[in-house]
Formats: C-alpha cells, sequence, structure tokens
C-alpha cells in the first residue's frame, strides 16, 4: 500500500514534477484562469486532512469570475498487478459540500464508490474500481460547477490485489424436482466481494459476495457442479471440490374417502366435496378425493300390537334417494339383522312384515338401519306386543296336547310354554265339574 500526498508548491501548467511515486503530466485549476497555479495548504492538525491539493480557490487575492470548467489533476503512476485507489476529496461550492469529483484511467473512467464522510461531512473518502497492471494515466478532476468554488485531493492511496489462493465448493443435496439448493464456495485471499462461476457441464451459474459464496441453482435432474472460475483481486487458482444435486421426482398419493356430513382431514374440517392437497414430505404429495353425502331425514316406525297368528307390520321411511334398509331385532343378544324368512320379509325394505305372531313374539323389538350413499342412522326401536286372545280350541291349532285321554287321573300336557301370561289352567270332565287346576308358571 501507497500513500502519497502532493507537498510542494507552486508548480505551473509547463511543469512536470515527481512526487514519490508519481509523476505529474498535467492539470488545470480552472478553464477561466490558463495560468493559476495549483498549491499546497497545510491545515489544522486536528483535522483529519493533513495536506490539501488547491486545483481552484476563491480566497487569499483569487478572485474568481465565472464559471470553472473541468479543474483536474494528472499524474503517471506504475501498477504492479491489480490495484485500485482510495483518496479523500473536497469540492465546496456556494456552502454545497461533497462534489464527487470523477476518476479516469488512460481516458477510460472508473467507478467510485463512497467509503465514509467525516464528522463534518466536508470531506469524503473515495474508492476506484480496479486498475489492472502496467504503467497509466490518472486523472482526478471535477465537472463545471461554477463560482466560489474550493477543490481539494488528499491521501491518494493504493492497494495492491492479490488472487485467491483458494477455493472449496461443497453443497451435496437432495431436492424434489422444482425446488431449489444452495451451493456454497469458501474461498481464501484475494479481495471481496468475489465473484464465483460454477457449472453442471451444460450450463453456468454465477454469484458475487464474500466467502461463502452461495450459488442458487434448481436442476431437474441429478446434476454435478464444478468451479469454473473464482476472482476477487485477481483470477483465483486452487479451486477444488464438486457438488451433488441428486433430484427426486414428485408425486401424489391419493386417498378416496365418502362420508357423511363432513371428514376431518389434517385437523381441518371439509364440508364440501372435492379433491384437496395436502402436505408433501420426501417429494410426494398426500391428496384427498373427498365424495360427501347429507344426512337424510327418518320417519320412526312405530309400536304394532295384534292377536296371535296375525300378521303385523312396521314402517320405516328416509329423505335420501336410493336409500338402503336393514332391519334388526333383539332376541336377547344384541341387535342382529333379520333375513326374509320364516314369519320375516321385507327385511331389507322400508316395510317389514312379521306373519303368523305367536306369544313368542310378544315385546319383541324391532329397528331399521338406514344407509344413504356414506350417511348410516338408526331408527327408534319399535315394540311388538302380541295379544293372547286363545281358546281351547286355538290352542289346540297351537299344539296344545293332552294324554292319555281319557286317563285314569295321570297325564301329560305338552305346549303350555306356548301358553305365556296364563298363570293356572284347569281341567274339566265332560259333564263340567274341575278335576285338575294347574299352576303353568310351577
Amino acid at each position: 500500500m501507497k500513500i502519497t500526498r502532493f507537498l510542494l508548491l507552486g508548480f505551473t501548467i509547463n511543469c512536470f514534477k515527481i512526487f514519490s511515486q508519481f509523476t505529474i503530466v498535467d492539470y488545470k485549476p480552472c478553464e477561466s484562469f490558463s495560468g493559476i497555479s495549483t498549491f499546497v495548504n497545510q491545515v489544522s492538525t486536528s483535522n483529519p486532512m493533513n495536506w490539501e491539493v488547491l486545483l481552484g480557490y476563491s480566497a487569499n487575492g483569487y478572485g474568481v469570475i465565472g464559471s470553472c470548467y473541468g479543474a483536474y489533476i494528472e499524474y503517471l503512476q506504475n501498477f504492479t498487478g491489480n490495484s485500485y485507489l482510495e483518496f479523500y476529496s473536497k469540492a465546496f461550492q456556494m456552502g454545497y459540500a461533497n462534489r464527487i469529483p470523477t476518476v479516469t484511467i488512460d481516458g477510460i473512467a472508473l467507478t467510485t464508490t463512497l467509503l465514509n464522510t467525516n464528522t463534518t461531512g466536508s470531506y469524503i473518502k473515495l474508492k476506484t474500481s480496479n486498475i489492472s497492471s502496467g504503467n497509466h494515466v490518472v486523472r482526478i478532476g471535477f465537472g463545471q460547477i461554477g463560482t466560489f468554488y474550493q477543490y481539494y485531493i488528499d491521501e491518494i492511496t493504493t492497494f495492491s490485489l492479490t488472487p485467491p489462493t483458494a477455493a472449496v465448493l461443497s453443497g451435496d443435496a437432495t431436492i424434489c424436482n422444482g425446488y431449489s439448493t444452495n451451493l456454497s464456495v469458501a474461498v481464501t485471499g484475494g479481495l471481496a466481494p468475489y465473484t464465483v462461476t460454477v457449472s453442471n457441464g451444460t450450463n453456468n451459474f454465477t454469484a458475487t459476495g464474500s466467502s461463502p459464496v452461495n450459488i442458487t441453482v434448481s436442476p431437474t435432474t441429478t446434476s454435478t457442479y464444478t468451479i469454473v472460475s473464482v476472482t476477487g483481486g485477481g483470477t483465483g487458482t486452487g479451486n477444488t471440490g464438486t457438488a451433488i444435486v441428486t433430484v427426486t421426482p414428485n408425486s401424489i398419493n391419493t386417498t378416496s374417502v365418502s362420508v357423511c356430513n363432513s371428514y376431518v382431514w389434517n385437523g381441518t374440517t371439509y364440508t364440501i366435496p372435492g379433491t384437496y392437497a395436502g402436505p408433501t414430505a420426501n417429494c410426494v404429495t398426500q391428496a384427498l378425493n373427498l365424495t360427501i353425502t347429507p344426512s337424510s331425514t327418518i320417519t320412526q316406525p312405530t309400536s304394532q300390537s295384534t292377536n296371535i297368528s296375525n300378521n303385523t307390520q312396521f314402517i320405516v321411511g328416509s329423505s335420501g334417494s336410493n336409500a338402503i334398509y336393514q332391519w334388526q331385532t333383539d332376541l336377547g343378544i344384541g341387535f342382529q339383522n333379520l333375513n326374509s324368512v320364516g314369519q320375516y320379509s321385507g327385511t331389507s325394505n322400508n316395510t317389514l312384515t312379521v306373519s303368523n305372531v305367536t306369544f313368542s313374539n310378544n315385546n319383541q323389538p324391532f329397528r331399521c338401519i338406514v344407509s344413504s350413499g356414506s350417511c348410516t342412522d338408526t331408527s327408534d326401536v319399535a315394540v311388538l306386543t302380541v295379544v293372547n286372545n286363545a281358546g281351547i280350541n286355538d290352542l289346540s291349532t297351537t299344539k296344545l296336547s293332552v294324554y292319555p285321554n281319557p286317563t285314569n287321573g295321570d297325564f301329560t300336557i305338552t305346549g303350555l310354554e306356548l301358553l305365556g301370561t296364563v298363570s293356572s289352567l284347569s281341567l274339566t270332565d265332560m259333564n263340567g265339574k274341575v278335576v285338575k287346576v294347574l299352576d303353568t308358571k310351577a
């Protein structure tokens, strides 16, 4: 790093002087005064600018009238390797501070970056873009500003750049097709910001930043990346490393569900049929194909009462279209499905018929399971009451028998279980005389 201040006074436009590593080749304080001298003014030691090179000044007897066009100072410098300049500047006119100068190398403009200002804002510090090695003519100057002006430049410092000595690529990853991942390049040496280019063998990808430099890639197939180049203070060497990005195809796992009224999936309650997308894990997206059937209204069956040997019916209704019915009864082991056999018919219709009722059907419960689409509902329970209206003739038809008949006093009766709640039975002879009273519950 080399720092140069212009310390000599009184040189004119026709004089060429050497200051440190600089050779002044030209300067122009003001076009309106072609013979004016550039001079150096030493300021207070409390000021961060210890020396000032004045290209124009309105005090000390220099009464400047009219505009000043393109004041500048120009010098020759030998740059070793890639370099850049930093310097302080002030261009003050009518109370406006921080007029920014232009910098050219061999007539080609450089980009300048504002680094900082001091506490008063009087001076600014600038940094140029990079300068290639070799002998170059440097010009620092100001454009047209007008009257009552002061132009200063000071502490021109040269910084030599060294290229990066190593760069390592990493970033192996597995991603789903359509997603991105970051590759990382750790750079050693050189000067940030670094510009890094990597390739998958077909396309190049470039990013700029501090180390590590991140490069975003979105491959559609599995790809291997290597470093093409690294720059930052020159072109780097020692580039190593690869990054393999494995791409997994996306897929959809669809679950079809038919429900009644609503369905809860992944914590969300759905009441409208349709296809819904869920979470994605390991490149597989869950999907729901949902069919929803509104519940129907049931017309409840009513309890029935009938005499022995009669037929009776239980009727249920549903507002749902294409409803399916299944009648059930409970014979002491819980409700079980009925089949259309024996005394039962219509067990899969809305009307159940119980034929040739016996007293064993007394207090028998019935209910119906009604299904419509995905909705299933159970009707209320209806009870069959059987009225015991059987006489001796009726009982004979139900296989009630007494034997031997006639008898000497000992006889057997079968079919008593058909008498249900009859508590006693009286036997009479042919003359009507009661010969025996039997307790049917004994």
